[in-house]
């Protein structure tokens, strides 16, 4: 064993412990053979001798987790995601209700746990993240590839939100909301009923009940729980607007688009850079940068605040708003009436899927760089279980707060495509209370916490995934966190743009649009389930653990997962083809729009081809002998379990052997 580790130099300071495993493990193995354990009770008995024997130089010196409750801390931040604000609670609604729950569970089950299990026991067990970790089937590194710019595009999308937010937060902040936020401000008694509202004569309020008739979209959904809502006409002067019939809610989304965002026409007229979105860029940029820039020593212990942050914020705004006339429950009442008769069609269970996986941040490289930091013997079934009721408690304790606030808010035809009904709804509807502003100011600082907190572990994973591409670049670190905030910031510029809000959309279709995270997760089942083996990686999770899973998640990976993929991929792609996209009313150039979108995608898959080619070229002898070496495992001696060296033929398991 010691000759065939000297005649590998190359490899020395990646492997320095080896040696030493190596004599302990022939040590083991020779008391345990002389003392007639039998052979297949060796796996476990001489897994945790060498354990036990092995000397403390044998620790790596990457760094990892000081304590479990830090792995559970970044992954609360990550399914604690702008997501389950925006998306989640709409999807929630409009797919029946507390019926919805059904689909949901089945879909946790089906595809959300087995992938959550099989994505952190990789990372687990290689000890590392990105293309490293999908060293056990070399051939299919690129996956990892793809995962990590799709995560570079997802975090330079929640840096521009957070920069819209904190733009918005310093107009709340400084009384340059629209009028009729401000009369709301000015002191007299609370009243639910903008009847009752005694004005000045100086002001021009036309005041009449909304109709519910007048619905921004026709969905057939119930406008009454914005009875109170009302149309007003307001002596202003803004960018021509004089004198106009606009309703509150109007005068909003007015005054997002044309006053913050400056939007322009269409995608292809970009226009020139808001100037106060950028500073407030540069702002965020710095912010992540500070808290990323020390390693997870540093941002773990900064996650101890962060991310419990906006759970305590909504709770504390629910709480507020509780002890005032509002009836929280009216909100609610929407998104818990059941709606069976939804259930009978096709399109609930399939966007269950999509919204399960977007949730949770599968598919992008984010579990294996995490859990690449975990101890080697957690049992990663249990931590599994532990994320997943994680992310279902917060995504519905997030949707319960925003129907509390803000009711029935999924009339906007803008909710589906960006984040604006949170800047356009959210001050109406907190008009109603006592000290709005201070309401508005706390909402969308627990926003921003959000965006901050999902950001720094999508940034910390792809530190990882590049960091533990070599030895060498452990080093380089710091130069590595500045080019990835770098980078992300680059791809923020644009949507700093007057076009910013075109650009978001195109981005956060291919981001949140689904066909790239399923088709990613479609390629891990079947690289782990067939191409590695389910059976094979199960004996992995057993040296590694001492305990072997239960055969559902085998089922899962090899079967079941898959086909509920390929089916929801195919179901999406009929329903809703990939190369459609919502602009808004009124924009132009669509096909500017649509190529970009499919150019992207187009460009995010190259890597999974090219690396794969790629690695069958660099192998020497034929072209079957090619394959056959690039799907064997790229493992460790200590990583190959001794249940496979007693069979004979363990050299067929690893490339390093």
């Amino acid at each position: 064993y010691l000759c065939c580790y000297r005649t590998r130099r190359q490899r020395a300071r990646e492997l320095e412990t080896d040696a030493i495993y190596y004599v302990h493990l022939h040590v083991c193995y020779s008391r345990l053979i002389n003392s007639g354990v039998q052979h297949s009770s060796l796996s476990n008995d001489l897994t945790t001798a060498v354990h036990k024997m092995a000397p403390k130089r044998m620790v790596s010196v990457r760094p990892a987790w000081s304590n479990r409750l830090q792995f559970f801390v970044f992954t609360s931040a990550l399914v604690l995601s702008p997501f389950s604000v925006w998306k989640f609670p709409m999807i929630w609604y409009r797919n029946g209700g507390v019926a919805f729950v059904i689909p949901y569970i089945t879909c946790l089950l089906t595809v959300a746990v087995p992938l959550v299990c099989l994505e952190i026991s990789l990372g687990q067990f290689m000890q590392r993240g990105g293309p490293r970790a999908w060293g056990v089937v070399p051939l299919f590194k690129g996956i990892s590839i793809t995962s990590m710019l799709l995560t570079i595009i997802k975090a330079s999308t929640n840096l521009s939100w957070a920069a819209w937010s904190t733009y918005y937060l310093y107009l709340i902040l400084t009384n340059q909301l629209p009028n009729c936020v401000i009369d709301a401000v000015s002191p007299r008694p609370f009243s639910p009923n903008l009847h009752n509202d005694n004005r000045s004569s100086s002001q021009e309020y036309e005041i009449e009940t909304m109709d519910p008739s007048n619905n921004i979209s026709n969905t057939g959904m119930d406008f009454h729980f914005f009875d109170n809502l009302t149309h007003m006409s307001l002596g202003i002067s803004q960018d021509g607007m004089t004198n106009q019939n606009v309703t509150c809610h109007g005068l909003f989304y007015h005054f997002w688009r044309e006053d913050v965002l400056e939007t322009s026409d269409s995608i292809s007229s970009p226009g020139s850079a808001v100037i106060e979105i950028f500073i407030a860029a540069v702002v965020v940029s710095i912010i992540l940068y500070t808290l990323v820039m020390r390693g997870i020593s540093w941002s773990g212990k900064i996650m101890y605040i962060l991310a419990p942050l906006p759970l305590v914020g909504f709770l504390s705004i629910i709480v507020w708003t509780a002890s005032s006339e509002w009836n929280l429950g009216r909100g609610v009442s929407y998104l818990l009436t059941p709606n069976f008769e939804k259930l009978t069609h096709p399109e609930p269970w399939f966007e269950c899927v999509k919204i399960t996986l977007l949730s949770l941040g599968v598919g992008l490289n984010v579990f294996p760089s995490l859990a690449s930091y975990n101890q080697l013997v957690n049992y990663t079934i249990r931590d599994s279980w532990i994320v997943c009721l994680l992310a279902v408690s917060t995504n519905v304790f997030a949707s319960l707060t925003i129907f509390g606030l803000l009711g029935d808010f999924t009339n906007s035809d803008d909710a589906d495509n960006d984040p604006s009904y949170l800047f356009t709804y959210a001050p109406v509807v907190l008009m109603r209370f006592r000290h709005p502003l201070i309401l508005c100011s706390l909402l969308f600082i627990f926003i921003i916490a959000i965006i901050v907190g999902t950001t720094v572990v999508y940034i910390e994973s792809l530190v990882t995934s590049i960091v533990d591409m070599s030895v060498q670049l452990r080093r380089w670190r710091l130069p590595i966190v500045t080019g990835t905030m770098g980078m992300c910031f680059l791809l923020a510029i644009p949507m700093s743009t007057q076009g910013g809000l075109y650009i978001f959309r195109v981005l956060e279709r291919v981001t949140d649009g689904g066909f790239l995270v399923i088709s990613i997760c479609i390629l891990e089942c079947l690289v782990i389930g067939v191409a590695y083996d389910g059976s094979r990686f199960y004996d992995n999770l057993e040296m590694m653990t001492g305990k072997r899973p239960h055969w559902w998640m085998k089922f899962c990976w090899t079967w079941l997962s898959p086909l509920i993929l390929l089916a929801t991929l195919i179901y999406e792609e009929f329903s809703y083809p990939l190369y459609i996209i919502e602009l808004g009313a009124g924009h132009q150039n669509y096909d500017v729009a649509k190529l970009l979108l499919i150019l992207l995608v187009t460009l995010l898959l190259l890597p999974i081809l090219i690396t794969a080619i790629w690695i069958v070229y660099s192998k020497n002898g034929t072209c079957t002998k090619k394959i056959q070496s690039s799907l064997r495992p790229d493992l460790k001696p200590h990583q190959v379990p001794i249940r496979w060296r007693l069979e004979g033929h363990w050299h067929k398991f690893t490339n390093r052997l």
